[in-house]
């Protein structure tokens, strides 16, 4: 996977020198910076004490040709706080490198690392000026761990508008990531906390979105998917982990706004044929423009864990409430290109940052975080 990355990344910029000042070339950036505060436990690298080590920056080179042919090239600096991540997480990442080509004004297909299409949120998932929350809804996007943004391999994609003016946007992928993530456990003997760095590899993917917007309403509904071979790293590792396991995800995605009130939602549903368990996440959001430059936002995410395997594999398998996290916001946006974000979050699950099978399955430790940030982009 490194080696293609590398390879994507030195193709697209071998693009020549003097393409680069025709038209055509365009130079695009986000940042977001956050001061986040925990209490009780730590969660997502916030530690309670408070830290202000937490930003998403990135900058886009793209290049359009005349000739129907697009270079894209994507770095990005991420940095999460206190979490165990950052461990393996480098300072500078190539995000995206692919090349896309347009057959008309319908079809396209990219290839190289390519933002995977998956739900509302993937493909901006930290573009901070156009999100209501600092994180996504971790069910279905994950926060830095277990998930990606990325796809290496192709996509083709369609955008059809019907005679009666209903939009269709289809994206059919193929190919592979990484995901990244630790496990926290306790060393028998004295009792510290011994962190484990996770890379498994999900390999062997063909998935797909279908997205339809009527034109009578500001609405669109969807669903996505893949399925993929896991394998590698400790979560499918044959003497610790899952083993090398078949698993399928699919998600259903309602988008909708009436005046200056906004709906977001979206189901997903894991499964992990190998293993015979499953979970399900979902999410709803909502918004209200109170005023041109101020929005509130509202979001409860829950992820639930069906029949999941334990150690010793002599006893029954579990149920466990993995998630929930009830979030507000207040959004300003004092000038086009700044957002200004303060948010509050009451969680109850096992995402945290430390040891925590101390904690029976239905009863998960409860903590409170809050995120003040600021987002820009040119």
């Amino acid at each position: 996977m490194r080696i293609f990355n590398i390879f994507c990344g030195l193709l697209l910029l071998c693009i020549p020198a003097p393409l680069l000042a025709q038209d055509g070339f365009s130079v695009h950036g986000y940042l977001s910076q956050a001061f986040s505060k925990s209490y009780k436990h730590q969660i997502f690298g916030i530690p309670q004490e408070g830290t202000s080590d937490y930003r998403n920056l990135a900058i886009q080179f793209r290049y359009d040709t005349k000739t129907k042919n697009s270079f894209v090239v994507q770095f990005s600096h991420r940095r999460q706080g206190y979490s165990p991540a950052m461990s393996t997480e480098q300072d500078v990442l190539l995000d995206w490198a692919f090349v896309e080509h347009r057959f008309n004004n319908i079809i396209s297909a990219k290839f190289g690392k390519i933002q995977l299409p998956f739900g509302i949120y993937n493909e901006i998932r930290d573009v901070g000026t156009l999100l209501p929350f600092y994180h996504l809804p971790y069910a279905p996007y994950g926060e830095g761990t277990y998930t990606s943004e990325t796809v290496s391999g192709l996509t083709m994609s369609a955008n059809i508008f019907t005679p009666g003016d209903w939009e269709i946007r289809a994206d059919i992928y193929g190919g592979e990531w990484d995901w990244k993530g630790y496990v926290i456990l306790k060393n028998p003997i004295n009792g510290a906390e011994i962190t484990i760095t996770d890379t498994p590899t999900i390999k062997q993917a063909i998935g797909g979105r279908l997205m339809l917007s009527p034109p009578f309403a500001e609405l669109t509904v969807g669903v996505s998917g893949y399925t993929a071979i896991g394998e590698g790293g400790y979560s499918f590792s044959p003497e610790f982990g899952l083993g090398r396991e078949r698993l399928s995800v699919v998600n259903f995605t309602v988008d909708a706004a009436v005046s200056s009130a906004s709906l977001k939602s979206e189901l997903t549903r894991y499964y992990f044929k190998e293993n015979n368990f499953s979970a399900t996440g979902f999410y709803v959001q909502t918004g209200w423009q109170i005023h041109p430059l101020v929005q509130l936002h509202g979001q409860y995410t829950t992820y639930y864990i069906y029949d999941l395997p334990v150690s010793p594999f002599s006893l029954e398998p579990l149920d466990a409430h993995y998630y929930h996290d009830t979030g507000l916001s207040i959004t300003l946006h004092p000038t086009t290109q700044i957002v200004l974000r303060g948010e509050f979050h009451w969680n109850r699950g096992f995402v945290l940052d430390e040891y925590y099978d101390d904690y029976p399955p239905d009863s998960p430790p409860s903590m409170q975080y809050l995120i003040i940030s600021i987002a820009t982009s040119f």
